[in-house]
């Protein structure tokens, strides 16, 4: 982890301009100011850029809604599983990668898919039962599930 000088100019700047303009009247304000930034940089440097502070967070975010709007929420604490594995990090990451073939596969599918429900739709209107298939977009649907 990086040492970072809480003296540095860029602080201590600051804090004589406060003092300067006339912002802190005491010896106190000014102390205070130094132990705000050096708290401020410290959260900075040690969480903002920590994922995993982010995932707590949005657990966090999931525990209060469970709580409060409904249990559904509680589900997706299972993704908890997903963090910690390494495998299954591995697994999402082999989806993640290559997302644009995947999705062009998704549009050739649902192209093929249109393509055989307008042959249904000519030929074969009158065998799905319940009459399911009475116009296209029905029988694009029907083929889909």
């Amino acid at each position: 982890m990086k040492k970072y000088n809480y003296k540095s100019g860029k602080y201590k700047n600051l804090i004589a301009d406060y003092h300067n303009k006339g912002k802190f009247k005491n010896k106190i304000q000014i102390y205070l100011m130094k132990f705000w930034l050096k708290c401020k940089l410290i959260f900075w440097t040690s969480q903002m850029f920590n994922i995993s502070f982010y995932v707590y967070l949005f657990y966090i975010a999931i525990i209060i809604l469970g709580l409060f709007h409904t249990p559904f929420w509680y589900s997706l604490l299972l993704t908890y599983f997903v963090y910690m594995s390494t495998i299954l990090n591995k697994v999402l990451y082999a989806l993640a990668e290559p997302y644009q073939e995947i999705i062009q596969t998704f549009f050739l599918l649902f192209g093929l898919i249109y393509l055989f429900s307008i042959i249904y739709y000519i030929s074969f209107h009158d065998t799905y039962p319940n009459n399911s298939c009475y116009s296209l977009f029905d029988c694009f649907f029907v083929n889909i599930d």
